[in-house]
């Protein structure tokens, strides 16, 4: 067959990453569903008498089932699109990239699951991103921002075909572009930070812009998922004009996140304040118009 949906995967057999994305997509679902029964157990009486131990669990395992259900989670699955982009459009792959930017991703995941164990649980419910202050979760962190920045590198050489599939390719191609958007805003609040900021505060502004347009990066691969389902299903979706500018205005509105960081301190009201208006104004319009169509 060779409608659009056939013509973009016919040649995902012959490469396993996306599979191997969603492998590892589906495995940071499951370890969060682990966390997910402990945060049940630590909050049911009659199960805290039999186990004691779990009371104390309920923060960490918040915290780790946060992460891996949302974070990595849509990261994964973000990366399972990217490396169906790169199969289609047949890029020119920088050796060993897309296995470096798994094992990361991987060993990152695994890394944040099993931070609990060390017994340091100090725990920070920063928005978009919680963590646990020990050396095992931020090793593991930090492997998933370095998966992310080695899949932007390589994915950003996958140029869209111009054939009936351009459409998903260029959603696609733009998540690279938001996602691109958000590391660089992680550094940008990082780096301007006010020496003296510790503990809560600390990571709330080092996580709120990225976290925030990150945002886009999710609702980008759930618009493309959710064409390639209809395509798939022979579904009727907007013309392509229609369908480009849908996946087009998320993510051009992410590159205005600069300005705010040269108006405004980082831990000015205002500058938070200009990213989520960001959000709640631009983030939904994509689903609106493909959900209302």
């Amino acid at each position: 067959m060779n409608t659009p949906y056939h013509l973009f995967t016919r040649d995902l057999d012959l490469n396993p990453w996306p599979k191997r994305w969603l492998a590892l997509a589906v495995l940071a679902l499951g370890l969060a569903g682990v966390f997910s029964i402990i945060l049940v157990v630590s909050r049911t009486p009659q199960l805290i008498e039999m186990f004691p131990a779990f009371k104390e669990l309920f923060q960490v395992s918040l915290v780790v089932h946060v992460d891996l259900s949302v974070l990595v989670w849509f990261l994964a699955m973000t990366g399972m699109l990217w490396a169906m982009l790169q199969v289609h459009a047949r890029p020119a792959e920088i050796p060993f990239f897309n296995r470096c930017a798994w094992a990361c991703m991987l060993g990152g995941t695994l890394l944040m699951a099993i931070a609990p164990v060390t017994g340091e649980w100090e725990v920070i419910k920063s928005n978009y991103i919680p963590v646990l202050t020990n050396l095992v979760f931020f090793m593991g962190l930090g492997l998933v921002a370095a998966s992310v920045i080695i899949g932007i590198v390589q994915s950003s050489l996958a140029i869209p075909k111009r054939d009936e599939t351009f459409v998903i390719g260029w959603g696609i191609y733009l998540s690279i572009i938001s996602t691109a958007v958000a590391m660089m805003a992680f550094v940008a609040s990082y780096m301007t930070l006010p020496v003296t900021l510790q503990g809560q505060a600390f990571y709330e502004t080092v996580f709120w812009a990225g976290g925030h347009v990150l945002q886009f990066t999710y609702v980008q691969s759930m618009l493309v998922a959710w064409c390639l389902m209809a395509w798939a299903l022979g579904l009727r979706l907007p013309p392509n004009p229609i369908l480009m500018l849908m996946l087009f205005v998320g993510p051009f509105f992410t590159l205005i996140s600069f300005v705010p960081y040269l108006i405004f301190e980082v831990t000015d009201q205002q500058h938070m304040d200009f990213f989520t208006l960001q959000m709640n104004v631009v983030l939904g319009l994509g689903g609106i118009v493909l959900g209302a169509w």
